[in-house]
């Protein structure tokens, strides 16, 4: 499944995240990054990238047990901090690039949760400030291996929906089941079911208080409920 921040694979770890590679506040010194650990937790090796300025890597997995890796993150291509796109960077065991993904539109887009489909694809999640209903709506999109949109779709109200964490994003049962949050004055915890083609079965919202309410990931219980 997919892991914010980092992977196991047998002995070895992989942390990903940003580095600013000089002594600025400045962002477009700030580039993804991805480290190898061995089991004694010594440095095998460490990479940066660079997409563009403020660059970060977010989320990590694989499908192949660490042959090669799907890491998610963002960086501004073109627009001096004005327009964030999202990225699939896929990354072998070495740590060599071998493709990247861009995806996002005319304002801010982040990808948060990756999943691999049985026919080969992948499914992400993120949220958009480029589409949708509100300012930002939740973002699942079936996509290819080389960046072609299968079907996109997007959810959510009037104001701000997103979802933020790896484990936000559950295939179960053969259907897709996205956690978040939605915000309408106070913020609710977001949850919703879809089929596999990212259409609505239905959504929940939860309010606790008049604080900030949001649910950040999934484990499936019981093989029935989750948590």
């Amino acid at each position: 499944e997919s892991s914010t921040g980092g992977i196991k694979i047998g002995s070895n770890e992989y942390i990903i995240g940003m580095i600013n590679n000089v002594d600025s506040p400045y962002y477009e010194y700030i580039n993804a990054k991805i480290i190898r650990l061995n089991s004694n937790r010594d440095t095998v090796w460490n990479r940066v990238f660079n997409m563009g300025a403020d660059n970060k890597f977010i989320t990590i997995n694989t499908k192949n047990n660490g042959q090669s890796f799907q890491v998610l993150g963002f960086a501004d291509v073109d627009t001096l901090g004005v327009n964030y796109d999202a990225f699939i960077s896929t990354i072998d065991s070495s740590g060599n690039l071998i493709s990247n993904i861009q995806l996002g539109g005319t304002a801010n887009d982040f990808l948060y949760g990756l999943e691999y489909l049985d026919n080969g694809n992948y499914l992400v999640c993120g949220h958009t400030f480029s589409q949708g209903a509100g300012i930002s709506d939740i973002w699942l999109l079936e996509i290819d291996t080389i960046g072609n949109i299968i079907w996109e779709k997007t959810y959510g109200g009037a104001v701000f929906d997103r979802i933020e964490n790896a484990r936000g994003l559950l295939i179960h049962d053969n259907h897709i089941y996205i956690a978040g949050r939605s915000s309408y004055g106070s913020t609710a915890g977001y949850l919703i079911k879809t089929d596999m083609q990212g259409n609505l079965v239905w959504e929940k919202k939860f309010v606790k208080g008049y604080t900030v309410d949001k649910f950040v990931s999934f484990s499936l219980w019981d093989n029935e409920s989750f948590i």
